[in-house]
């Protein structure tokens, strides 16, 4: 542990040359051209530590997050905006204040209050890509030591799950893994049944051998303490804090002061036929 401290340490301090190789090596790349003032360079180093700190894998990475926002996905950036998003609102994706044991950014989506008769799945999809960017945006431990994702399917029925098709979490996934350089450390399922496990077994066989390994489902809290301490739980899974001690409100406020990027990113995506 100590010597991988120590070199994670020894990079960080040439991050800035890094940063200069980065940049020389996306000036051939005409979305980077068009897109790439709106990145500071915070946000353009998250993708240097996410990638270990190789800056060949870090500008593939970064072309093609530009090229799923942009092409392949370009009307969901069109009308992507924090101010007509709202899940978060209501309390179903939510960050917590606290890392876990191993330093990790843990973040909660609770299913459980997925009202299907408000929001369709893409609304999902788009509050995750808000947070995903938030998270690069703010904390860089997300690109460090990693995520943890737990999922509450508390009472998940049918109607959820006509909408929560595999290829929804896979379209999910192009946007939230195959783009983002955060590490996904672990991803836990709680509350979950026969309608979930049929999920997971038809995503699972799409997903990278290292998340596979990741994917965990938990029978009862005790299980999942296991893996996330509950001191920095809330009190509905037998942690010990209270909803107000154990989210952090204002990383969540953040976003929505983000309208701005989004307008003007999405003022420069080309529109259907014009060349």
């Amino acid at each position: 542990m100590l010597k991988s401290t120590s070199h994670v340490e020894e990079k960080e301090q040439s991050i800035e040359k890094q940063l200069k190789e980065l940049l020389v090596l996306l000036e051939d790349s005409k979305d980077f051209k068009k897109f790439g003032d709106l990145f500071d360079d915070k946000f353009l180093k998250q993708f240097i530590r996410g990638k270990k700190y190789d800056t060949v894998k870090a500008c593939e990475y970064i072309q093609n997050y530009l090229y799923l926002r942009t092409d392949r996905f370009a009307e969901f950036s069109r009308t992507l905006r924090p101010s007509i998003t709202p899940l978060i609102n209501h309390g179903m994706l939510r960050m917590l204040k606290r890392s876990d044991q191993e330093g990790r950014i843990v973040v909660l989506d609770r299913v459980s209050r997925w009202d299907v008769s408000i929001f369709d799945a893409e609304c999902g999809i788009r509050n995750w890509v808000l947070m995903a960017d938030e998270i690069l945006r703010s904390l860089d431990a997300a690109c460090s030591k990693g995520v943890v994702v737990l999922l509450d399917f508390g009472d998940y029925s049918y109607s959820q799950a006509r909408l929560l098709t595999p290829s929804v979490v896979l379209r999910a996934m192009n946007m939230l893994v195959n783009c983002m350089p955060m590490r996904y450390k672990g991803v836990h399922f709680i509350n979950h049944g026969h309608l979930v496990n049929m999920l997971v077994t038809g995503v699972r066989p799409f997903l990278k051998k290292k998340l596979r390994n990741r994917i965990h489902t938990h029978s009862s809290t005790a299980s999942l303490h296991a893996h996330i301490a509950s001191d920095i739980l809330p009190e509905c899974y037998d942690g010990q804090l209270t909803e107000d001690d154990a989210f952090d409100e204002e990383f969540e406020k953040r976003i929505f002061t983000r309208e701005d990027f989004y307008e003007k990113f999405a003022e420069r995506i080309q529109s259907p036929g014009k060349a």
